[in-house]
């Protein structure tokens, strides 16, 4: 398509401001792919015209949990419909809010209006995947990250990420293909202390109903402890290790109790 067009949904017809004279009205007003809107102020091929290409994905579906920005902030609510017409005015989410009940609109699909809950907070421990080094090691140091380039696109970057050898990477896909918690702090760890965190690592994916990861790092966990008493049986320190080893076992029971699947486990 030329660069002097830009493909959109026409969300209004006859579209009216308040500066307007008279009774004059726009025969359309447009939400650009872009996340912006125009008006049309003529129904001809030199103002607007039918786009083939196919209409954008919509990011959110019926049920999926969001924040929407709304008079006084931003709030969390559940997706109740979606491409919903009201009035004259078509919307890509109607959303329920948690805190009073009520039905909002979202004008359009762009961060600027409505977002993803994150999974992680600032200060969180995490491993992110990059194409180099695999997975990495590092701290949250900032959410919702408004990157002058992307958010003039309607769309955010979820973390920025200081890694533990001190360089900075953006996250920007809130995926567990992308960025996942981390078991390990910055440093060496060991003793009750890891295997506290591990515990409390799993209960918040437990939280989150995160039953495949939390299953996956704690078999990690327990399989990484079996090899260490298998391979060093006479080591002084191999009572201790097994009952860390009954810890994530313990651990991973609660993971299946929590996902129904307790009897796949046994």
């Amino acid at each position: 398509m030329d660069n002097r067009w830009t493909p959109g949904k026409i969300v209004q017809t006859w579209y009216r401001e308040d500066d307007f004279q008279d009774e004059h009205a726009a025969p359309y007003q447009v939400l650009l792919d872009t996340g912006g809107f125009i008006y049309s102020p003529m129904d001809d091929d030199d103002c607007i015209m039918k786009c083939n290409l196919p209409f954008p994905e919509l990011r959110f579906h019926i049920g999926d949990k969001v924040k929407c920005r709304v008079e006084g902030g931003w709030e969390p609510g559940i997706i109740a419909n979606v491409e919903v017409l009201n009035g004259e005015r078509l919307y890509p989410y109607g959303i329920k809010m948690d805190c009073n009940g009520e039905f909002v609109y979202a004008p359009s699909d762009s961060d600027m209006f409505i977002r993803k809950i994150l999974r992680f907070k600032k200060g969180d421990r995490v491993k992110c995947y990059t194409e180099e080094d695999g997975w990495v090691h590092g701290e949250i140091v900032e959410t919702e990250v408004d990157d002058d380039d992307d958010f003039c696109q309607g769309q955010i970057i979820p973390y920025r990420v200081r890694l533990d050898n001190n360089d900075e990477l953006f996250v920007e896909s809130d995926d567990s293909s992308c960025i996942k918690l981390s078991t390990s702090r910055r440093g060496e760890q060991n003793g009750f202390a890891h295997v506290v965190s591990v515990h409390v690592l799993s209960k918040m994916l437990i939280n989150n109903e995160e039953y495949e990861e939390a299953k996956e790092m704690l078999q990690e966990k327990i399989e990484m402890m079996r090899s260490k008493i298998k391979q060093n049986s006479s080591h002084s320190n191999v009572a201790k290790w097994r009952v860390d080893l009954s810890h994530f076992l313990c651990y991973l029971s609660e993971v299946h109790q929590a996902s129904g699947s307790l009897d796949e486990m046994k």
